[in-house]
């Protein structure tokens, strides 16, 4: 492996992978359909979307910030994008779940009640339904602050790299001993995909590697699919650090651009629900469980209707994205860059 990703920062621009978006919106596609009924079994579907999205977390942090220096400005410029992106539409999200609680009846999937339950969920530590990963991710946010330490410092400093290769491999290690919703039982899903966030993208180009890099993509599509075939339980795959890495690799693979996964992947359908997919992550649930009960539908039972209910799952969420999350997030983002020149400002300043 050329090794000039890990020694040398990527200076020219950064390649905007739109492959990107389409492989976000199959995780989420795969979300949706596991949460509807079907007349055969359909497999480890919903876990193997979960999963894709845990290792896209981690290649993204890898890709835009693990290369560029630690300091405290980019440190705060992180944990503001992290924040703005994830925490106004999950509150939102949160609060009219636990005001539904109130009036939905015994059977509403998103109850969350009690003064415990709703803090845990605030402070992003509830696992009620589809809430449980959340925790998972911001948990990474936090801990990639220190691979992002270890791989800046590399050079300065000379134990920097051998504390974070053991730590990490000391958490992967014991994965299996860490509570579920704590990021060391699932370390291995992000952080193979920050490695492969790293990993050269500019040496696919000529016609031999062009050839080669189809192959290998199609084989990369399999991979993502096979868990469905290979892994008998939810629990197997998530423990399996080997298909955490096989993902990593397939998602990096598929997020080079050739003229089949652009096709596949960057048409503008799959990039609209790629980054509308927290809002459908977060939002299905609630469509098809009003949607299922207007409609007469049985969550335990297929039925054809349950077909325009799943793409109302998709497209009333991605209305909210466009109406609700986006002007969220730039709002949220303005505030908090605004708020250490208020800080400063109101600072009795020295003399």
């Amino acid at each position: 492996m050329d090794t000039r990703s890990l020694t040398t920062p990527h200076t020219g621009p950064k390649d905007k992978m739109p492959n990107l978006d389409g492989i976000r919106a199959l995780a989420c596609l795969f979300v949706i359909i596991s949460h509807m009924p079907w007349p055969t079994y359909i497999g480890l579907i919903g876990s193997v979307g979960v999963g894709v999205f845990f290792v896209l977390s981690g290649f993204l942090m890898g890709y835009l910030y693990a290369r560029s220096d630690c300091d405290s400005n980019a440190v705060v410029k992180y944990g503001i994008a992290r924040f703005s992106r994830i925490a106004p539409i999950y509150w939102l999200v949160i609060s009219v779940c636990i005001l539904l609680t109130q009036f939905a009846p015994g059977d509403f999937p998103l109850a969350i009640e009690g003064s415990t339950a709703i803090a845990r969920h605030y402070l992003f530590s509830g696992n009620v339904n589809i809430f449980w990963s959340i925790p998972l991710e911001v948990q990474y946010y936090v801990f990639f602050l220190f691979v992002w330490w270890c791989i800046a410092n590399r050079n300065r400093l000379a134990y920097a790299m051998p504390l974070g290769i053991f730590v990490c491999a000391l958490l992967i290690l014991t994965h299996n001993h860490w509570p579920n919703l704590s990021v060391p039982n699932k370390l291995h899903y992000f952080l193979a995909g920050t490695v492969a966030g790293l990993l050269p993208r500019w040496q696919w180009e000529g016609t031999r590697n062009r050839i080669a890099l189809n192959l290998l993509q199609l084989t990369a599509l399999a991979v993502i699919f096979s868990p469905m075939v290979l892994i008998d339980n939810t629990a197997a795959l998530y423990d399996s650090v080997e298909m955490s890495i096989a993902f990593a690799m397939a998602i990096y693979l598929l997020s080079i651009d050739s003229r089949w996964t652009s096709l596949l992947f960057a048409n503008k359908p799959m990039r609209k629900i790629g980054q509308a997919s927290f809002s459908i992550y977060l939002m299905h649930m609630l469509v098809f469980y009003y949607g299922a009960h207007w409609l007469g539908l049985s969550h335990k039972e297929y039925a054809s209707l349950w077909i325009p209910l799943g793409i109302a799952g998709v497209l009333l969420p991605m209305i909210a994205s466009h109406y609700v999350e986006m002007p969220l997030q730039r709002m949220s983002r303005k505030l908090l860059e605004r708020l250490p020149d208020k800080v400063n400002r109101a600072l009795p300043q020295a003399t």
